[in-house]
């Protein structure tokens, strides 16, 4: 029989028979509840942010737990996006910062200090100068953690929202729209040279390349139309 410690700590042996009984019990070992990983704190250092100025930021700081004694190391994942008007709704692209118990790297999260049961991190988010309008959003909006014992916890959604994982920021509305630049098509055919059609018979494809940027705010999704010279 394997039974956890009680509430107390403890662990009563009973003989319920009339008789004598030998008894050997192994006290070693652990029960381990759920994946061992949990979140303890998340938040920005301030709720508020003025992002029209160059180089404005907000740092960001949490802290993990992993309570399996086999474990030797953690490492995971934060991502940063910009909110959209809906929930769970995004506008942009995700900033990715990955963090490691004892190391802190350039371009990532900073170790703070603690040890494998309890570890602090940090990252300072600089805030974008533009976006499409004059306030915006951004919050933490997936924590993924992991061990080397092969323990993942992801973390997203309503399971923040008890945290402070959002600053709101004034923002620069951006003036500019989107252009392209280094617009081409290449043909890749089986053909010793370039066709002079696109389809050929002999299931030629039309690879295109576009390159989109916004000088402001950045670029982030777009439709590409295609139509041949009848219109279609």
């Amino acid at each position: 029989m394997v039974v956890p410690v009680g509430a107390d700590g403890k662990v009563d042996f009973v003989n319920a028979s009339s008789g004598s009984a030998d008894l050997i019990a192994d006290v070693f070992g652990y029960f381990s509840t759920g994946t061992d990983l949990s979140l303890s704190s998340l938040s920005f250092a301030s709720p508020t942010v003025d992002g029209t100025a160059s180089g404005a930021s907000d740092t960001a700081t949490w802290t993990i737990a992993d309570t399996n004694q086999n474990a030797t190391t953690v490492n995971g994942e934060v991502v940063f996006r910009q909110l959209g008007s809906k929930p769970n709704t995004y506008v942009g692209q995700p900033y990715i910062e990955e963090f490691t118990l004892g190391q802190s790297y350039s371009n990532a999260a900073t170790f703070v200090s603690g040890d494998l049961a309890s570890s602090t991190y940090s990252y300072q988010f600089v805030v974008p100068n533009y976006t499409a309008t004059a306030s915006a959003t951004w919050g933490i909006t997936t924590v993924v953690i992991n061990d080397d014992q092969g323990r993942r916890l992801d973390l997203a959604g309503s399971a923040l929202s008890s945290y402070g994982n959002t600053l709101t920021a004034t923002e620069i509305a951006s003036s500019t729209t989107p252009a392209t630049d280094n617009t081409g098509v290449m043909y890749v055919s089986n053909m010793a040279s370039v066709p002079a059609v696109a389809y050929d018979g002999v299931n030629t494809a039309i690879q295109y390349r576009l390159s989109a940027y916004d000088a402001q705010s950045g670029f982030w999704r777009g439709t590409l139309g295609l139509s041949g010279p009848g219109g279609g």
